[in-house]
C-alpha cells in the first residue's frame, strides 16, 4: 500500500485548484494506494501540513500549487526519505518546467503513478531552502511589486517589471567571497540559481543544472536607467550575457556582506522574505530532495 498525501493551494494561479478526492479515487486505485488531501488556508501552512504528513507515514507528499507552494512543502522534505510530487498550478512554474512535469492534471497525475525518481540539489540561503533560484535587487524589487498586485497572470508580472523599473534604487554594496575570491560591487541584481528557469520560461541561467553539485550566480552590475530596459529585452531573448561586466559562475557556495544600507528583502524561490542580517550566507546541499520526474 502505497501512503500519498496531497498538499493543495487553492489559491494558487487561476485559484480554480478543485482537485478533491473523488477525482484522485478515479486515479489511483484504493486497493494499492491510500490517499490524503490536504488544503493550505494560509501563508507557510504547507510547511506544517507536511510535517504532519510525514510523521503520518507518508511516502510521497504531492505539492499542488505554484513555486510557493513547491517551496513549502519541498523545505519539510529536504534529506528525508519521502518524495515530492508536483502538480503544477502556479502561474510561474520554475521548478515545475525545468523538471519538465506536465501542466495537464491527468497527465502530472500519470507521472505521479509512474514513481520514477531522482534525487536533486537544494540550495540554501540563511535559514530558507531554495530548489530554484535566490536573489536580491531589482528582481526581488519586481516580486515584491507583483506581490501587491493581488494578481498572477503574465502580464501582470509585466506590469510590476515597468513600476518596479521606476521605483528601484541602488541602495547597497556587497562584499562577495567566493572559492577564495572577494569583490565588493553595487549591483543592480545578484541572483544564485539551482535550476535554468525563473518562470514563465524566462531564466538568467540556462545552463543551470538540478543535479551537478553547482549553484549558477549572476551578478548584473549597476546599469543606467537607460540601459535597464533594454536588459529586460536581453533576458527575455537570452542575450544578457552581452552586458558589459556581466558576470556568471559556478559556485559550490557564497558569501555576501552588505556594507551600506541592507536590502530590506530578497526572494526565495518568487517568494519575498525579509533580511534579519547584513549577511548572506549561500550553499548548494548536494541531491538532498527526492523527487519524482518523467522516467
Amino acid at each position: 500500500m502505497k501512503h500519498i498525501h496531497f498538499i493543495i493551494n487553492p489559491i494558487s494561479g487561476s485559484g480554480q485548484n478543485n482537485i478533491d478526492l473523488n477525482f484522485l479515487s478515479d486515479n489511483f486505485p484504493r486497493d494499492s494506494y491510500d490517499l490524503k488531501i490536504k488544503y493550505t488556508t494560509h501563508k507557510f501552512h504547507a510547511v506544517q501540513l507536511s510535517k504532519d504528513s510525514i510523521e503520518e507515514g507518508a511516502d510521497i507528499i504531492v505539492a499542488c500549487g505554484g513555486d510557493g507552494t513547491i517551496n513549502e512543502v519541498s523545505s519539510s522534505l529536504v534529506n528525508s526519505k519521502v518524495a515530492l510530487g508536483i502538480i503544477p498550478m502556479g502561474s510561474g512554474n520554475g521548478l515545475a518546467n525545468h523538471l519538465k512535469i506536465p501542466q495537464d492534471l491527468k497527465k502530472a497525475i500519470a507521472l505521479i503513478k509512474n514513481e520514477s525518481y531522482t534525487f536533486i540539489d537544494v540550495g540554501q540561503c540563511n535559514d530558507f531552502y531554495f530548489f530554484s533560484n535566490c536573489g536580491w535587487g531589482f528582481d526581488s524589487e519586481v516580486l515584491k511589486v507583483y506581490e501587491n498586485s493581488g494578481s498572477r497572470k503574465f502580464s501582470s508580472y509585466f506590469l510590476s517589471t515597468i513600476r518596479a523599473f521606476k521605483a528601484y534604487r541602488y541602495e547597497f554594496i556587497s562584499k562577495v567571497s567566493y572559492e577564495n575570491h572577494i569583490f565588493s560591487c553595487k549591483p543592480f541584481m545578484l541572483f544564485v540559481s539551482n535550476s535554468n528557469q525563473m518562470g514563465y520560461g524566462v531564466g538568467l541561467t540556462p545552463t543551470a543544472k538540478l543535479n551537478d553539485g553547482l549553484l549558477d550566480l549572476v551578478v548584473i552590475p549597476e546599469l543606467p536607467k537607460r540601459k535597464i530596459m533594454l536588459l529586460g529585452l536581453k533576458i527575455l531573448f537570452k542575450q544578457h550575457k552581452k552586458i558589459k561586466k556581466f558576470l556568471q559562475l559556478k559556485i559550490k557556495s557564497i558569501e555576501t556582506e552588505f556594507l551600506i544600507s541592507n536590502p530590506s528583502f530578497f526572494q526565495i524561490d518568487g517568494e519575498i522574505k525579509p533580511f534579519e542580517t547584513n549577511k548572506a550566507s549561500v550553499k548548494v546541499l548536494e541531491k538532498a530532495l527526492k523527487v519524482i520526474v518523467k522516467a
